[in-house]
C-alpha cells in the first residue's frame, strides 16, 4: 500500500478479498453437507450464510423439500463498492433459487409452508443495497505483535439499516418488492452470523506509519441519491439556481460591483478582489453551480464556469485576455451540515468548506491541453478555489446550499392582493358583525386567533414607562398603499396617476399594481414595485428609442429602504404636490396647521433604495439564464431610481404613517403625543433573505413609542412580545394607553367624585320633643370634607382574573348624650351612616363590549335610649348600581350608561313603638331619588368614539374598537380602518363580567306583530323582583327575529328550609309563572338570553309572590298569574316534552291560554 496516497482502493480490495475467502469457506461447507432442506442447527445456517439462504417452514408429515420454503437462494461472491465515507454498495449475486409471491404469509409470527404453485424461480439476479458503515478499531497492545499504534482497524457494516438500491433489469417491477422483502431478512442473517465486521489493512510496522483512507475521494460514480435528510437534491439545486440568478442580477445593477465584489461571487469573480497573489490575473463568469449527493453526509459541488479569461495585468477592460476557456467544471467533495426545526424537518444545509477536497475525476476541462499549459493556469485556478473562494463563500454565506426560510422569488401570496392587504375587505358584513359578539365564532381562523391574542394581552401586557404604545401592522401599511392606488383611478390630480400608470418618453411604459411593503427587523422595509404589463426599449448601451420594444408582464422589483421619521416641513423630496395631497388627508382635516402642534411622519427613504434580487421577478427575461438579459434589469432599475422614485417622493407617496405631536401645555388631552420614537419589531430577526410570507408568525410590526405631557422618553428598551403579537394579529394594529395617563388620573378621579356624592354624613342640630334635628349631608357638600380625597382603594389581595376591584368605605357616627338628675334627662341619641362603594374594571377581554360597573350601598342607623322601656332603633339602607358600556359595533365604538333604580330596604324598627324619631328610609329616599350619574366618566370615553386623533395611516384615519383593560390598568384598543358611525343599535346585549346587565334597553322592534315593548319593563324591574322576592330566578332576552322572552322560575327549598334560585338546578324548581294572554312555547335554540338570580342564598320557604306589580305589561287586575304550570300539571297546549326549564316566549299578544 502507498502510505503517501489515498489507500481507499487498497482497503476495498482487502475487504473484498476477505469476502471472497469467507464465501469459499461457506461454499465448501455447503458441498460437504449437501443440505436438501433448511438446516435445523444455527451453526449450519451461519456457516452457509454467504453461499446459501433458506427461509420458511417445511410441511409437517411429509418429506422435507426446498419447495416448502418461502425463499431459497444460492449466492455468488458478495462484493463491496464504496460510494462515500459513510455508505457502501453491497452487491449480491443470486445464482439460482426461488421466492414465494405470497410473502404476506412469510412474516415471522405467521410463517407457514409455501404453496409450491406460488413459487417463482430466481436465476442470475444481481441485487444491490446501500449499507451504512463505520470505521473503528480494537484497542490494546499485544507484545508479540509489536507496535499497535491505532489498534486493529475494523470496518463494521450496519446490515439492518441497509436500503434497496438496484436490481437486475430482467426482474419484473412487480416482483422487486417481494424479493427485497426476503433479502432484507437475509441481511439480518449476515449480521447475526458476524459477516458485518471485516478487518482493514494491517498496520503493525515498527515505524508508526499510518495510511489514509478516503472512500469518497476515490468514488468513481454517483449513487443517484435523490434526497438527503428528506430534502430532494432538486430543491437544493433550485435554491442554488435562485442564488446564482440573484447574484447575476446584482452584478448588473448599479449596486455592484463593489471594490471587493461582495455579493457577486456566485455569478463572477476577479482576481483583483483578493489580496492574494495567484501568479496570474483572471476573470471568471460562473454558470449555475450544481450539487450531487453521495449520501446524507457528503455531497459533490460542481462549479460550472461559462468563461474564464487570463490577463497579463489587472486592467481587464482595456487589456486583451491572453487565454480564454469555456465550459470548465471544477468538482469538490464536501461534508454537509444540516439544521432542523422543532418538528424535525430540515430547514438548512451548509457546506463545511474546510473539508472541501478537489475531485479531479468529476471535473471537466474541454479544449485544455496540459502539455501546453506552460504557466500552470489549471493548477492556479484549482488553488484559487481551495485557498480563496471557499473562504469567501463562508464569509458571504454562499456555503448555504439550501434554506427553507429564505425567499428568492416572491411567494405566491404576493400575487394575491387579498393576502397582502388582509384577506377581509374592510366593512364587509361578516367582518363588521364579528365585532359584536363572540358567541358564534368558531375556534379556528384569524378572528379566533385575534381573540386569543387579546385575551393574552389583557393578562400579560404592560406598557412600562411609556405613556402610549401603538403597533401598526404590515397589512395596515399595505392597505394605505392600496387606498392611494385605488384613488389614482378616480382622481383628476396630476400626481395621482403615477401609481396606476407611468410613462417615460417612448422608452418605458407600465401599468402598476399597488405598492407593497414587507417590514424588516433593522428599521427598514422592502418596497415592491409590481408591474402588470408594459414595455421598455433597452440595448447594450442602455435605454434607446431606436431599439424595438421589449414587452413584459407580471414583473416585480424589490428595493430595501430605510424607514425614518421627520417633521412635516422636512419630508425629503416633497413638493407642492405633497402639500396639496396632505390638505385632503384626515390628519390635516382634524388638526390643520396649528402653532401648538406639528406632525411626525414615518417614511420610506427611496433615495437610499437598494435593489433586492431575492424579492424580484422578471418573468420571461432570464428564464434561460442569459447573462445579457441582466442589462435590461440594470436599465430598468436605474430608470426607477432616477426618474420614478423622485416623482413618488414629490407627491409624498413614500410617507407611510403620520403622528401629530403637541407642544406641552396643561390643557392637552391624555392621548396627545409630545414625543415619539418608532422601531420595527418582531419575534425573530427578519432580514431581506429570511423574510417570509405575510401571514407568517414572525411578521414584524411598526411600534410607535409615545410620551405625553412633556415627559422625557425612557431609555431604549426591548419591545414587548405581547405588543408585537397583538399588532400583527389584529387587522390594522393596536394602541395601548398607560394607566398613568388615563385610568389613574382621569377615570378613577371621576369615579371618586361619585364616592363624594354618595357618601352621606349625619349631622344633628338637637331634639325638639319627638322631632330630631337630623340631616344627611353628602361628602361633596360638606365644607370640611369636600376638598378631601374620596379615592377608591385597590383590593390587591384579590385574584386579578376577576378584574381590578376597588373599594371605598366610610362610616360617620354621631352620638348625642343628655345627662341630668332626673331619669328623663339621661338620654342618648345615636346615628351613624356607613357608605360602601365598589368599582369593578374587567381585565378579561370580552368580544364586543367593555363594562365598568360601580355599585354602592348606604346604611343608616339611628337609635334612642339607653335602657328599657324606651330603647329603640331604626335601620334602613339603599343599594344602587350603574354600568358604563363601551360597545364595538360595525367597526365603531358606542358609549352608554345604564343604571338600575335605587332599591330601598324597608325600615326595621326594634324597641318601644311609642318612641318618636325620624324615618331612615324616608331620609335615604330624599337623598337617593335616583341612581348616581356616570355622565362625566362617559364623557371621557365618548372621545374615543370619534376617529382616533393620535395616529394616521397615510391619508386615512383609524377607528378605535374592542377596548379592554389589562391587569396593570392600561387600556388597549384595536385599530380599524375609519368608517362612519351609524345610530346606536337598539338591540345590543350588554354583557357584564359573567352576567348580562339586567336592564337591557329595547326601544322598539324591527319585526312585525312583536311583543318587544313588553321586554323593557320586564328587564327594568327584574332586580326589584329579585330583591323583594328572592325565591325567583329570571331569564329574559330576545330572539334574532326581534321577539322577546321572559322566564320566571320559583325555587323552593327541600327539607332544610333553604332555597337555591338557580336556573341550573332543575331539581329545585317546581313552579312556573305563566301570564294569561301570551303564547307558551318550549324553545331551546337560537336564543341569546340573560339570566339573573341571587345565587345560593338561603331564603325562607314561602308561597310565590305575585308578579304582576313588577311588570307593567300585565293587567293590574291580575293580582296573581292565571296559570301555574309544573311538570306534573300542565295544559294540553304545552308540548308534552316540557321540562322544568320551559321557556315562555312573549310574541304578539294573542288569545288567552287555553285551559
Amino acid at each position: 500500500m502507498c502510505y503517501a496516497d489515498n489507500s481507499a482502493d487498497h482497503v476495498t480490495q482487502y475487504l473484498n478479498a476477505q469476502y471472497d475467502a469467507l464465501w469459499c469457506n461457506a461454499t465448501a461447507c455447503v458441498k460437504k453437507l449437501n443440505p436438501q432442506r433448511q438446516p435445523d442447527k444455527r451453526e449450519h445456517r451461519y456457516a452457509f450464510a454467504l453461499a446459501r439462504y433458506f427461509y420458511g417452514k417445511h410441511r409437517p408429515g411429509s418429506q422435507p423439500s426446498l419447495q416448502d420454503l418461502m425463499f431459497h437462494a444460492s449466492f455468488g461472491k458478495p462484493s463491496l463498492q464504496f460510494i462515500c465515507n459513510h455508505e457502501a454498495l453491497l452487491h449480491l449475486s443470486i445464482i439460482d433459487g426461488h421466492y414465494n409471491t405470497d410473502f404476506g404469509k412469510a412474516l415471522p409470527n405467521h410463517l407457514q409452508p409455501a404453496k409450491p404453485n406460488r413459487n417463482q424461480a430466481l436465476k442470475d439476479v444481481r441485487v444491490t443495497f446501500r449499507v451504512p458503515f463505520h470505521l473503528t478499531s480494537i484497542r490494546g497492545g499485544i507484545p508479540m505483535v509489536g507496535n499497535v499504534y491505532d489498534g486493529i482497524s475494523l470496518l463494521v457494516l450496519d446490515f439492518p439499516a441497509a436500503t434497496f438500491y438496484h436490481m437486475s433489469s430482467s426482474v419484473a417491477e412487480s416482483a422487486r418488492q417481494t424479493i427485497t422483502f426476503y433479502l432484507e431478512g437475509y441481511l439480518r442473517l449476515l449480521q447475526s452470523a458476524g459477516h458485518h465486521a471485516l478487518f482493514c489493512l494491517p498496520n503493525f510496522d515498527d515505524a508508526g506509519l499510518r495510511y489514509t483512507v478516503d472512500f469518497s475521494a476515490s468514488a468513481e460514480t454517483f449513487a443517484d441519491v435523490e434526497a438527503i435528510h428528506g430534502v430532494s437534491t432538486q430543491k437544493i439545486n433550485e435554491y442554488l439556481l435562485a442564488s446564482w440568478r440573484n447574484a447575476l442580477l446584482f452584478s448588473a445593477t448599479s449596486d455592484g460591483p463593489s471594490s471587493d465584489g461582495t455579493g457577486l461571487g456566485m455569478a463572477e469573480y476577479r482576481s483583483t478582489w483578493s489580496s492574494r497573489n495567484f501568479g496570474v490575473d483572471f476573470e471568471i463568469e460562473f454558470a449555475t453551480p450544481e450539487v450531487k449527493a453521495l449520501c446524507d453526509q457528503e455531497v459533490v459541488i460542481i462549479f460550472n464556469i461559462e468563461r474564464v479569461s487570463f490577463y497579463e495585468n489587472t486592467d481587464f477592460e482595456l487589456s486583451k485576455a491572453f487565454e480564454t476557456f469555456t465550459d470548465w467544471k471544477f468538482a469538490f467533495l464536501s461534508t454537509v451540515a444540516h439544521e432542523k426545526a422543532e418538528d424535525g424537518s430540515v430547514v438548512r444545509f451548509s457546506l463545511d468548506v474546510s473539508s472541501c477536497r478537489y475531485m479531479k475525476h468529476f471535473s471537466l476541462f474541454p479544449n485544455y491541453d496540459a502539455s501546453k499549459d506552460t504557466r500552470g493556469l489549471y493548477s492556479r485556478l484549482s488553488e484559487f478555489f481551495i485557498s480563496e473562494y471557499f473562504a469567501r463563500m463562508r464569509r458571504e454565506e454562499l456555503h448555504i446550499v439550501y434554506d427553507r426560510d429564505a425567499i428568492f422569488e416572491s411567494p405566491s401570496a404576493l400575487d394575491n392582493d387579498n393576502e397582502i392587504f388582509d384577506d377581509a375587505e374592510d366593512g364587509t358584513e361578516a367582518e363588521l358583525e364579528s365585532d359584536d359578539d363572540e358567541s358564534d365564532q368558531q375556534p379556528v381562523g384569524p378572528d379566533y386567533e385575534a381573540r386569543i391574542i387579546r385575551q393574552e394581552a389583557s393578562r400579560t401586557s404592560d406598557v412600562g414607562e411609556f405613556d402610549i404604545i401603538t403597533a401598526i401592522s404590515q397589512s395596515s401599511v399595505n392597505r394605505h398603499f392600496r387606498s392611494a392606488w385605488e384613488s389614482a383611478r378616480t382622481k383628476e390630480a396630476a400626481w395621482s396617476g403615477m401609481l396606476k400608470k407611468w410613462t417615460h418618453h417612448e422608452l418605458f411604459e407600465a401599468t402598476f399594481k399597488p405598492l407593497t411593503i414587507q417590514l424588516l427587523s433593522n428599521d427598514s422595509a422592502i418596497i415592491s414595485i409590481r408591474m402588470e404589463e408594459g414595455f421598455l426599449r433597452v440595448g447594450t448601451n442602455g435605454l434607446s428609442a431606436d431599439i424595438e420594444q421589449h414587452p413584459f408582464s407580471n414583473w416585480q422589483l424589490g428595493f430595501e429602504v430605510p424607514l425614518l421619521k421627520c417633521q412635516h416641513s422636512q419630508v425629503p423630496g416633497a413638493t407642492s404636490m405633497w402639500s396639496s395631497r396632505f390638505e385632503n388627508s384626515a390628519a390635516y382635516k382634524e388638526h390643520g396647521i396649528a402653532t401648538d402642534r406639528d406632525y411626525q411622519h414615518i417614511y420610506a427613504d427611496l433615495t437610499a433604495a437598494h435593489f433586492v434580487p431575492e424579492c424580484s421577478r422578471f418573468n420571461g427575461l432570464i428564464s434561460n439564464m442569459q447573462r445579457q438579459s441582466a442589462t435590461k434589469v440594470q436599465a430598468l432599475i436605474s430608470l426607477l431610481r432616477e426618474k420614478y422614485f423622485p416623482q413618488l417622493m414629490a407627491a409624498g407617496y413614500h410617507v407611510v404613517h403620520t403622528i401629530p405631536t403637541w407642544k406641552n401645555s396643561a390643557s392637552l388631552p391624555p392621548w396627545a403625543h409630545t414625543d415619539i420614537e418608532f422601531h420595527v419589531a418582531s419575534d425573530t430577526t427578519v432580514t431581506r433573505k429570511t423574510q417570509k410570507a405575510r401571514l407568517d408568525s414572525s411578521e414584524p410590526v411598526i411600534v410607535i413609542l409615545g410620551m405625553t405631557a412633556g415627559r422625557p422618553m425612557p431609555p431604549a428598551a426591548k419591545i414587548a412580545d405581547w405588543m408585537v403579537r397583538l399588532g400583527r394579529t389584529l387587522h390594522c394594529g393596536a394602541v395601548c394607553l398607560s394607566r398613568n395617563i388615563f385610568l389613574n388620573p382621569t377615570v378613577l378621579r371621576l369615579f371618586a367624585s361619585v364616592n363624594a356624592s354618595t357618601t352621606l354624613i349625619p349631622f344633628f342640630t338637637g331634639v325638639n320633643g319627638p322631632n330630631w334635628g337630623l340631616r344627611l349631608v353628602p361628602w361633596s357638600k360638606d365644607e370640611d370634607r369636600k376638598n378631601q380625597s374620596s379615592d377608591f382603594k385597590l383590593e390587591e389581595d384579590l385574584d386579578l382574573a376577576g378584574g381590578l376591584r376597588y373599594k371605598w368605605q366610610h362610616q360617620a357616627r354621631w352620638t348625642y348624650e343628655q345627662l341630668g338628675s332626673s331619669w328623663s334627662s339621661q338620654q342618648k341619641y345615636i346615628a351613624y351612616c356607613n357608605t360602601e362603594n365598589r368599582l369593578v374594571i374587567p381585565t378579561t377581554f370580552k368580544q364586543g363590549v367593555l363594562e365598568i360597573r360601580m355599585e354602592g350601598r348606604v346604611k343608616l342607623h339611628i337609635g334612642y335610649g339607653v335602657e328599657e322601656p324606651d330603647h329603640w332603633t331604626a335601620d334602613s339602607a339603599v343599594s344602587w348600581s350603574s354600568s358604563l358600556f363601551v360597545h364595538t359595533h360595525r367597526g365603531s365604538l358606542y358609549v352608554s350608561v345604564d343604571s338600575t333604580p335605587p332599591v330601598y330596604e324597608q325600615v326595621v324598627i326594634k324597641g318601644n313603638p311609642i318612641a318618636r324619631g325620624c324615618n331612615p328610609e324616608e331620609l335615604l329616599k330624599k337623598h337617593f331619588p335616583y341612581t348616581p350619574d356616570l355622565a362625566d366618566v362617559a364623557a371621557e370615553f365618548h372621545q374615543f368614539e370619534a376617529p382616533w386623533k393620535s395616529s394616521y395611516p397615510g391619508d386615512d384615519a383609524f377607528n378605535l374598537t374592542q377596548p379592554a383593560f389589562n391587569r396593570c390598568g392600561d387600556l388597549l384598543f384595536e385599530l380599524r380602518p375609519y368608517c362612519s358611525r351609524g345610530p346606536l343599535p337598539t338591540n345590543l346585549h350588554r354583557k357584564a363580567d359573567g352576567v348580562t346587565n339586567p336592564s337591557v334597553q329595547i326601544e322598539g322592534s324591527t319585526a312585525p306583530h312583536t311583543g318587544m315593548p313588553f321586554i323593557s319593563p320586564f328587564t327594568t324591574y327584574a332586580d326589584q323582583l329579585l330583591a323583594e322576592s328572592p325565591e325567583y330566578a329570571v331569564q329574559y332576552g330576545t330572539y334574532p327575529n326581534g321577539n322577546g322572552r321572559l322566564r320566571v322560575n320559583h325555587s323552593r327549598g327541600q327539607g332544610n328550609g333553604r332555597a337555591t334560585p338557580s336556573l341550573q338546578s332543575p331539581g329545585n324548581l317546581n313552579r312556573f309563572q305563566v301570564f294569561e294572554g301570551y303564547n307558551v312555547q318550549t324553545r331551546s335554540t337560537n336564543f341569546e338570553y340573560i339570566q339573573r338570580s341571587r345565587g345560593p342564598t338561603p331564603v325562607p320557604s314561602r308561597p310565590a309572590t305575585p308578579l304582576a306589580p313588577y311588570f307593567p305589561g300585565i293587567s293590574p287586575e291580575m293580582p296573581m298569574p292565571k296559570r301555574t304550570l309544573s311538570p306534573f300539571n300542565r295544559p294540553a297546549s304545552v308540548a308534552s316534552s316540557m321540562n322544568p326549564h320551559t321557556e315562555v316566549q312573549f310574541a304578539s299578544r294573542t288569545s288567552p291560554l287555553s285551559p
